[in-house]
């Protein structure tokens, strides 16, 4: 199962104006979902019960979107954009949504805009920002989360080296004061004041330096940890998301729709 984009056009005597509103509002709803990668991105972003049944009702009191919608036997991942790091977050969620084909040229647009300032030079202060926190993001929620749940389950195993004294210090030393915690992400467009890139090197070592010291107490296989990877420097992470082939693919399967007067309807199947 994933998150795809179609590509579709309008039925016949659907108002411009309805199908926005509708589409603003299948998109919020979709944010509320399991499939979407808004929490992810972002974690501030959060909903309660009640804010999701509202949500839903007023999604509902226009929607479905699909049948107001001609589509086409093809489709493209949406994660290429919303999974691209380099790209401002509120695009990367903002992407999870149905493009009509009124708008699919000027978004495009906007996208390759950016990347081509980038690769010129262009957005550095905020591209530190992002960079800083990406990299400490990963840290977080990838390698200091595994070794966090790691840790965790040794509390209860039933092996005698749980309870070693050397263990037991190195986990009460893990389980108390987080030992990484992430920045607000960066706005776009940020401001022209620069980020202190050694933020990263240094939680970096932290992370690597737990996994060391835990690993060192366990000395079991089952409950060691690999490293985390050292993350690439700033210019060499702009450098290889600029080079990645899945986006240049992306933009060849969607121009001759485009073309061809088609938008994309976000579908999750």
């Amino acid at each position: 199962m994933g998150v795809d984009w179609i590509p579709c056009r309008v039925e016949a005597g659907c108002h411009t104006e309805e199908l926005r509103e509708l589409i603003r509002r299948e998109a919020l709803h979709f944010r509320t979902s399991d499939f979407s990668m808004a929490t992810i991105i972002d974690p501030r972003i959060q909903f309660s019960d009640a804010e999701r049944q509202q949500i839903r009702q007023a999604y509902l009191e226009l929607g479905p979107l699909y049948p107001k919608l001609l589509f086409k036997q093809e489709s493209h991942r949406v994660s290429v954009i919303s999974s691209e790091e380099l790209f401002p977050m509120e695009w990367r969620i903002g992407a999870e949504r149905t493009i009509l084909p009124s708008e699919l040229g000027e978004q495009l647009a906007e996208w390759q805009n950016y990347r081509e300032e980038v690769k010129v030079g262009g957005h550095r202060p905020f591209l530190q920002h992002l960079y800083v926190y990406v990299r400490l993001h990963e840290l977080v929620t990838v390698d200091l989360a595994n070794l966090i749940s790691v840790v965790q389950q040794s509390r209860t195993t039933t092996g005698s080296w749980a309870t070693r004294p050397e263990v037991v210090t190195c986990r009460d030393q893990l389980l108390g004061e987080p030992l990484l915690t992430l920045p607000y992400p960066p706005g776009w467009p940020a401001g022209d004041y620069e980020s202190d890139l050694s933020i990263v090197e240094q939680g970096f070592a932290k992370v690597e330096s737990a996994v060391v010291a835990w690993n060192h107490v366990v000395q079991r296989g089952n409950a060691r940890l690999r490293p985390p990877r050292r993350p690439p420097a700033l210019e060499d992470w702009i450098t290889l998301r600029l080079n990645d082939p899945w986006y240049a693919s992306f933009l060849a399967w969607v121009e001759p729709w485009k073309r061809g007067g088609y938008g994309l309807y976000r579908d999750c199947e």
